[in-house]
Order: structure tokens, then sequence, then C-alpha cells
């Protein structure tokens, strides 16, 4: 498990304070092994600027470990999780430490984690055959030179993305947006219009930001 606090440049920084990690003015995202799941929590404090660059901190995280990503957890309850893995893990070392010294302790493979594409929302959902045709027009289009798309709008909906190795996008609903209308700095859009219809928005951002 490993626990990270999201600075406000999008830089993550290793943790073990957990209140800390849980503050309302912070941004956090906590990687269970025991539950498979990627945990993001942002803060009511925290701005819906934090909110972005969480998503996009989870987004890679779920990346390298597989685990889907769990929106608007209650702080209670990623702290009970947390909570609960750390107690484990330092039974499981004392156990191994006790062990050793009798019989060779055997590791079982872990069970490969099962992707979930899409988390619960009371926003309307979006059907898969129209995101998979939206993926593999936005897959086609030449990316711009010196900068990453980190978001897509589709819908009405915030997505973020996961380009897999044949080029084509899984998009992924980012849940728990604020009400009411901020600016997105330092993103760029780029539209992607079919019969008068705007089909979807993308947002992109210089790789140096």
């Amino acid at each position: 498990m490993t626990l990270y606090l999201i600075l406000d440049d999008g830089e993550l920084i290793e943790t073990t304070d957990i209140n800390d990690a849980l503050d309302p003015a912070n941004a956090s995202v906590f990687v269970s092994t025991r539950n498979r799941k990627t945990y993001l929590w942002v803060g009511d404090e925290s701005g819906p600027r934090k909110r972005f660059i969480g998503a996009r901190a989870a987004q890679g995280l779920r990346y390298t470990s597989g685990y889907p990503i769990e929106h608007d957890t209650p702080a209670d309850e990623i702290r009970q999780a947390y909570e609960a893995e750390l107690g484990a893990m330092t039974s499981s070392s004392i156990d191994a430490s006790t062990k050793k010294q009798t019989q060779a302790v055997v590791k079982e493979p872990e069970t490969p984690p099962k992707e979930e594409k899409v988390t619960k929302s009371s926003a309307p959902t979006i059907d898969d055959d129209t995101l998979l045709s939206i993926s593999h027009k936005l897959a086609d289009l030449k990316p711009i030179p010196g900068m990453v798309r980190d978001y897509i709008v589709v819908e009405g909906r915030l997505m973020t993305l996961l380009e897999t190795e044949g080029g084509i996008l899984d998009l992924y609903p980012v849940s728990g947006m604020p009400d009411g209308s901020f600016f997105v700095e330092h993103y760029c859009p780029r539209i992607l219009l079919e019969g008068d219809l705007v089909m979807a928005v993308e947002l992109w951002r210089r790789e140096d930001e």
C-alpha cells in the first residue's frame, strides 16, 4: 500500500500521516493493495483545481497499479481502509518473522485486479458504443506537439483517459465535480465537431506544466 499527498503543482509526496492526507484543504491518493483500489480524496476546502490535479494523479497511479479509482469515498472509510491495511501489514510482518525460524513462508500469487471502467455517479452515464466511437476518432487525431491531453468532455461528462498499446483511448468519468463555473487555467481546448454537433472537447496542457 502507498499513501500520497498531492501538491498544488501535481507532485506526489509519499506520506504516512493519514490525518494530514484527509485534511479538508488537501488532496491525496491511497493505493490499497489489500482492497485492490485507488482511493482519491479531494477535500471540500481544496478547490476545483485540486480535483483536476487529483484526477490526473490518480489516473497515473491506476495505470501503474491496475487498481480502479474510487471517487468520493468518505474520509472515515478511507481512514478505516488505511489503518486496517497498516495493521494487517504489521501483523503479517511479525508472523512472517516468527514463522521464518521454523518453516519457509509460502506466498500465494495475487489475483489480478478486476478493471471497473465506470464508477457510480448521479450524472447520466454514457453508453459503451458512444465512448468507443469517440475514442477511435480521438485516437486518429494528430497529437499537439509539446502538449499533453489530460481530459476530454463527452456529452457533458468530464473524462480522464488512458492510451492502450493499440492506440485506443480508454475513457473514465470523473465524479464529484463541484457545481458552478470556474476557469481551467493552463489548459487549451481542442473541439471535435461532427454534423454541427460538438462530439468532444479535449483539454491539453504544456508538457512542462
